[in-house]
């Protein structure tokens, strides 16, 4: 007995043993996989859900998580997704308390769920299913969108609690396998209905088991009806754009939503083709049932039936894991399969993280199968070895490809160019790096592509306004509104609109406003948006009181100050503690440069942060009131505090620069702001001249300097201030020709500038004293120029500070 037991004892041991080191072996390979990831930067559904989530910061209250869906949205509101995912919130929230909107931080945590998954998992089959196959783990390079996306992390999450429940469930049940070693599924239920006619008598593990299931079940509608209660009992509203076929007839809605479960199976089997978005036209209809997709439907099904057949017709360990497969395969896509409920989207990657496992079960059973078959074993090892590098190998190469949105859209138009919300994507993209004329040919080709995408017309209109085309913009904005639902004349009914579709009215209105003539067309604008969807009065118009004329927003933009004063004033009689005419009242006044009004903003701005403490425009519109007022200590404050809400708040990194170096006569340490403000923005030219000044004059860095005034010029050929400060570089390095030379084509582009033209005469007089002399020294040209990167207040700072508070105006409405 003695003997027994310590053979028993050494067993578990060696067992445990093993556990650990495939356990290490899954982490290892997991983290080898996603190692890459790190490097990689907010992109896609992240932005909405993290770096635009006011819910993930400590300011925020925290039982906004509860009542807000994953976007940070009120579950109650129309606009809402109705992603109801508060835990997952909390971890992006720990995230932001350990190192604020750093990607570094979040990458990783995702990447050690999956490790963690991929041990749980591994348990799992270690328990459950019992093959002699070596470990696996969900390795379909699908699984990609949510280990290396942030947002993914909400599958994670839910698939670590599902496999820890599972195990739980299993511990505590006693037994490996509910229904016993001897009775499969189907005898289960015979027994179950039998025992419901009352013609046999229920054993005690049935009973138990019936118990538990109506527990589980029970505590499965709780946790639903909870959840509509939050919801509000609404369903999310999409546009036929994010689901065709649910916008479709009979059959084609059928026959295509039928058709995406071979669809979805496919990127499990053969991964190649990934695609972040599979909305639009990626997938065309199946609209008849002579459609040669509809085979692989059938043979989908057909491979379905089968397995299921054989695991309810035979006995054995092998019908049971398929069994657990299929069940582990199929019931966590069910509310993802577009045939009981439609959802927003074709085909979601993200989703198939949990049926992965599944899969992966199906793929041991099948190599298992194959390699006890006599000499085909070191096949199968062969086949399994080269699969698990390819699939490896993929997954860090689509890694690279989430690095930003530029390169994850891009990616995507390798798979398809029918999709036009990645031609829109790809534009949205150049468009933060300002490249609006690039941005504009993406945005037309999604117009191509997609002839009624209204939201494709509204992006060419604002490219277009951000490159002063005042006429096209006009032009793509109506025609965005011709593809809008159009008025029934005599005819009273309802639509629905996606709200960020109404913008094109704001837009408009903004645009022609800025005609005084045009006025009372720009205020029908703004009543049109109101009449057609009155709880879009705040989204649309910065959320003036419905009861305040629309006209305001028009005075403001044409510098009517007083008038638009007195229309904020009636909005705040009505609620004086209405945010957004608070915040417009108190920038009006700060544009205005009346003194004696300067203490009401200051009062109203603190009114405001005891309403939104998180809100970083509060504190920039602050910083830039200090500014005006010479109160630059505060000033810098309230800058820091802006950037601390929001780590990219380019007016703020700027202006804060601006302040440390012109004002408060520290440069250095404007040089950290500089380039946290370059890490986000590239191609800012104002912060690359300001840097480059300040590595010129202070730092006495030329190397630097001239990159920072290069790069620049790289897209502003005819910059003027970048081209003069490079033509100085060439004097601190003593080329006084070829820095005359570059003086003189800076001249050309700018007749009028009279310190070019003095640097100029200077630089031609010392060359000239060289050719005579060779003795002059290109130092003392040097210290007779003006220091290079320094401008008239009114250019580098006065300017600057009013775009960068224009730029934050609350009347600017952006699609």
């Amino acid at each position: 007995m003695r003997e027994t037991n310590n053979n028993k004892e050494m067993s578990t041991n060696c067992r445990d043993r093993k556990t650990i080191f495939h356990s290490l072996v899954l982490i290892t390979t997991a983290l080898l996989c996603y190692y890459n990831s790190l490097g990689c930067g907010f992109v896609f559904d992240d932005v909405s859900a993290i770096k635009d989530n006011k819910d993930i910061r400590p300011s925020s209250p925290l039982s906004n998580l509860f009542f807000n869906d994953f976007w940070g949205t009120p579950m109650q509101k129309e606009e809402s997704h109705k992603s109801y995912r508060p835990l997952c919130v909390l971890t992006f929230r720990w995230n932001f308390a350990m190192g604020k909107l750093d990607p570094w931080g979040y990458h990783l945590g995702n990447i050690l769920l999956h490790a963690v998954v991929c041990v749980l998992y591994y348990r799992l089959s270690a328990r459950e299913i019992r093959t002699r196959s070596h470990p696996h783990s969900p390795t379909s390079v699908s699984v990609v969108s949510k280990v290396t996306g942030v947002v993914g992390r909400a599958e994670l999450l839910s698939s670590t609690f599902f496999l820890s429940a599972f195990l739980s469930y299993a511990n505590c049940s006693g037994r490996r396998k509910e229904t016993g070693d001897d009775v499969k599924v189907i005898e289960l239920l015979y027994l179950t209905k039998a025992v419901a006619n009352g013609k046999i008598e229920a054993p005690d593990w049935l009973k138990a088991s019936l118990l538990r299931l109506v527990v589980l079940c029970g505590c499965t509608l709780l946790l639903l009806a909870a959840r509509m209660e939050v919801m509000g009992a609404k369903l999310p509203v999409f546009t036929q754009f994010d689901n065709p076929a649910a916008a479709a007839s009979f059959p084609a809605r059928q026959l295509t939503f039928n058709y995406l479960l071979p669809v979805n199976f496919g990127l499990l089997l053969w991964p190649s083709t990934l695609l972040c978005d599979w909305t639009m036209g990626t997938i065309p209809l199946v609209e008849t049932p002579l459609d040669g997709r509809n085979l692989a439907t059938l043979v989908f099904y057909m491979a379905v039936f089968h397995a299921g057949q054989f695991a309810l017709s035979h006995n054995g360990d092998l019908p049971r894991q398929v069994i657990m497969a299929l069940a582990l395969l199929i019931f966590p896509f069910l509310p993802a399969c577009n045939l009981f409920f439609t959802v927003g989207f074709v085909v979601a990657e993200r989703v198939l993280y949990m049926p992965s496992m599944g899969f992966c079960i199906l793929l041991a059973i099948g190599w298992q199968v194959v390699a006890t078959e006599r000499g085909l074993k070191s096949i199968a090892c062969g086949t399994l070895v080269v699969t698990l590098l390819l699939h490896s190998s993929k997954t860090v190469a689509r890694n690279r490809e989430w690095q930003d949105e530029y390169t994850l859209f891009m990616s995507g138009l390798k798979v398809t160019q029918s999709n036009a919300k990645l031609f829109n994507n790809v534009g949205h993209a150049l468009e933060t790096q300002e490249r609006h004329m690039e941005a504009l040919g993406y945005f037309r080709r999604a117009a191509r592509i997609q002839p009624d995408d209204i939201g494709a017309f509204i992006n060419i209109g604002r490219a277009y306004a951000s490159m002063r085309m005042y006429r096209e913009a006009e032009t793509a904005y109506k025609r965005a509104m011709v593809l809008m639902p159009q008025v029934r004349p005599g005819q009273t009914y309802q639509t629905r609109i996606a709200p960020g579709y109404l913008s094109v009215y704001v837009n408009l209105a903004n645009l022609i406003s800025k005609n005084e003539s045009r006025l009372e067309e720009a205020d029908a604008l703004y009543r049109q948006a109101i009449s057609m969807r009155n709880d879009m009065t705040q989204a649309l118009i910065n959320r003036l009181d419905p009861r305040l004329d629309p006209l305001a927003v028009v005075l403001v933009e044409l510098k009517r100050h007083d008038e638009a004063l007195d229309y904020f004033e009636k909005a705040l009689q009505f609620d004086p503690d209405h945010r957004q005419s608070l915040m417009n009242s108190a920038v009006l006044i700060q544009e205005s440069g009346n003194q004696q009004l300067r203490p009401l903003a200051y009062q109203r701005l603190f009114r405001l942060l005891e309403l939104e403490p998180s809100n970083e425009k509060i504190y920039f519109n602050l910083g830039i009131l200090g500014m005006d007022d010479k109160d630059f200590r505060n000033a810098e404050i309230w800058f820091k505090k802006a950037i601390e809400e929001k780590e990219d708040f380019r007016s703020a990194l700027f202006n804060l620069a601006l302040l440390l170096s012109s004002e408060m006569e520290k440069p250095l340490e404007a040089v950290p702001n500089l380039q946290q403000l370059l890490k986000y923005y590239p191609d800012h030219h104002k912060g690359l001249i300001l840097l480059g000044d300040i590595y010129l004059n202070n730092l006495h860095d030329i190397a630097n300097a001239e990159k920072c005034f290069e790069k620049v010029l790289e897209t502003d050929k005819d910059h003027v201030q970048a081209r003069h400060n490079l033509c100085v570089v060439y004097v601190e390095r003593g080329s006084l020709r070829e820095a005359e030379r570059c003086l003189a084509g800076v001249l050309a582009l700018a007749p009028r500038e009279d310190y070019v033209r003095a640097h100029l005469s200077i630089v031609r007089t010392k060359v000239a004293e060289l050719t005579h002399e060779q003795s002059s020294s290109s130092a003392t040209a040097t210290g007779r120029l003006q220091r290079p990167g320094v401008l008239p207040r009114a250019t580098r700072f006065g300017d600057v500070a009013a775009a960068a508070a224009a730029a934050q105006h609350p009347v600017k409405v952006k699609l």
